[in-house]
C-alpha cells in the first residue's frame, strides 16, 4: 500500500478538509502536498470529494480512496458513502487584492 498520511486542515459539526501528504518525511522535510480530501456527512451519509495531483498513478490513488474509507468517515455516516476522485495540476494560490 502506498504511504500516504492525512493531516486536518479543519472540521466544523458536518464537514472536514484534510491534506494528502506522502508518510515518510523527515521532521525537517516539509512534505509536498499530494491532494486533499473534502468530507461532509449527516446522520447515515458522507460525500467525500477525493483532490490528487494528476502525478499519482491509479494504484495509489486507489491506496488513498481506501484510507479514506478506513480512516476518515465516520462511523455514523457509514450507511451511504460516496467517494468521488479528481484528479488535477496545482495551477496557483491567489489572494484577493485587499486581503
Amino acid at each position: 500500500m502506498a504511504a500516504y498520511r492525512f493531516e486536518q486542515i479543519f472540521r466544523t459539526p458536518s464537514s472536514e478538509q484534510w491534506s494528502v501528504l506522502p508518510a515518510a518525511t523527515s521532521e525537517d522535510e516539509v512534505p509536498p502536498v499530494a491532494g486533499r480530501v473534502d468530507v461532509h456527512f449527516d446522520q447515515g451519509y458522507a460525500r467525500i470529494t477525493v483532490v490528487l495531483r494528476s502525478e499519482i498513478d491509479d494504484g495509489d490513488a486507489t491506496d488513498v480512496i481506501a484510507l479514506v474509507d478506513e480512516q476518515l468517515v465516520p462511523s455514523k455516516a457509514r450507511g451511504d458513502v460516496k467517494i468521488t476522485l479528481w484528479r488535477g495540476a496545482h495551477a496557483g494560490t491567489f489572494v484577493p487584492e485587499g486581503a
